[in-house]
């Protein structure tokens, strides 16, 4: 079978964007195996657009590996890697569509294992397009139904996956659309331009072979997305009610474009809190991936701003803060501007000095 396909603008526009995609993964998460140094706020400092592309995949770091994530993980939450990506699948969507039709089609008429993996190998290309949806979707329910502090949206918990295998999951119907297509333009007549004066006949855009079609695939595949979402949801009822009590967890799951959450899923019950214990080396790097892969919605905790009211009016004491050999229990926040923050039980914010021998030592740190 040979098919000869136009080259245009696009399909070169579509390359180079893929392979800066590509680029920036695999520069990012190489960048993520060591560990990235803890930053402190600094109000007075003023990133340039240079600086920040620059951070996104060659941050300053130390040579201790941090085993923060891993690969499959970091390109699906990455906003920049998952919007370069499916914008150079959007690109070579036509090629594509026409290649999958010709292929179904040769197919159809004699089956082949390999053609058979190949169709859903493209097929599933559109696997990328239901992440950026998700993206979109958490960025506009952040825009348009605002919440006060992080973890009050209802809305929110439910357009997260709890590992990759749900994405997956979604992929099984995405095979069926190169069938669907083809079985949806079954009651057709050709014309032939010997049979009948063909020029000058104008067909509407939207009766054309694949948009006619377009509109009931945009519903089969949100009503896909949406029915994988509430059966990963009800089936891990148990797990998404412990990481919505975690802090670390609620910045990804409601304060954040992050959207599978299986990085953040070793919670574990201690003294009535839902801890993780993330050692330093992969705390700091969480948090510059964080502050340079995914946008962060700055979204205040609850309970911090609770417990700062408290202890300005009732300090603690030197005695009481002094105890040695106790656990000292960590909570992760964000400050205005989308900052990680990491404040100990006395809701100071670790800085960077301090920070750096817990790296070092590759200290235990707790977060609640």
């Amino acid at each position: 079978m040979g098919i000869m396909i136009q080259r245009s603008i696009y399909m070169t526009l579509s390359i180079v964007l893929k392979y800066i995609a590509i680029f920036i993964a695999i520069a990012g998460y190489l960048a993520s195996r060591k560990t990235v140094r803890w930053q402190d706020m600094d109000e007075e400092k003023v990133d340039t657009v240079w600086n920040k592309l620059l951070d996104t995949i060659a941050p300053k770091y130390y040579l201790h590996l941090s085993h923060a994530m891993r690969f499959d993980l970091f390109c699906y939450n990455s906003d920049v890697f998952i919007v370069l990506y499916v914008t150079s699948i959007v690109l070579d969507m036509t090629n594509s569509l026409e290649y999958i039709r010709t292929a179904n089609y040769y197919n159809s008429r004699s089956p082949r294992f390999d053609m058979s993996v190949l169709l859903f190998a493209l097929s599933t290309r559109l696997l990328w397009l239901n992440v950026l949806v998700l993206k979109i979707v958490k960025w506009l329910v952040n825009l348009i139904s605002p919440a006060l502090y992080c973890g009050q949206s209802k809305i929110m918990p439910w357009l997260n996956f709890s590992s990759v295998t749900m994405p997956y999951l979604s992929s099984v119907l995405l095979y069926y659309i190169p069938p669907y297509i083809e079985y949806s333009n079954t009651g057709r007549w050709d014309i032939h331009n010997s049979f009948e004066r063909l020029d000058g006949s104008f067909v509407s855009f939207f009766d054309s072979y694949y948009i006619r079609v377009l509109p009931s695939i945009i519903i089969g595949l949100l009503v896909n997305l949406a029915g994988v979402l509430i059966f990963d949801h009800c089936i891990l009822f148990v797990l998404w009610n412990a990481l919505k009590k975690n802090s670390l967890a609620r910045q990804a799951i409601y304060n954040s474009t992050v959207v599978i959450c299986e990085f953040v899923q070793d919670v574990y019950p201690q003294d009535g809190n839902i801890v993780l214990n993330c050692n330093a080396r992969r705390s700091s790097t969480l948090q510059w991936y964080f502050m340079s892969h995914v946008v962060c919605f700055a979204l205040p905790e609850k309970e911090l701003v609770r417990k700062k009211g408290h202890t300005s009016t009732n300090p603690t004491t030197k005695t009481e803060d002094a105890k040695e050999g106790r656990l000292i229990l960590h909570t992760v926040g964000q400050g205005d501007s989308g900052h990680i923050h990491l404040l100990d039980d006395n809701l100071v914010d670790v800085k960077d000095l301090a920070f750096g021998i817990k790296i070092l030592r590759n200290s235990s740190v707790v977060i609640r």
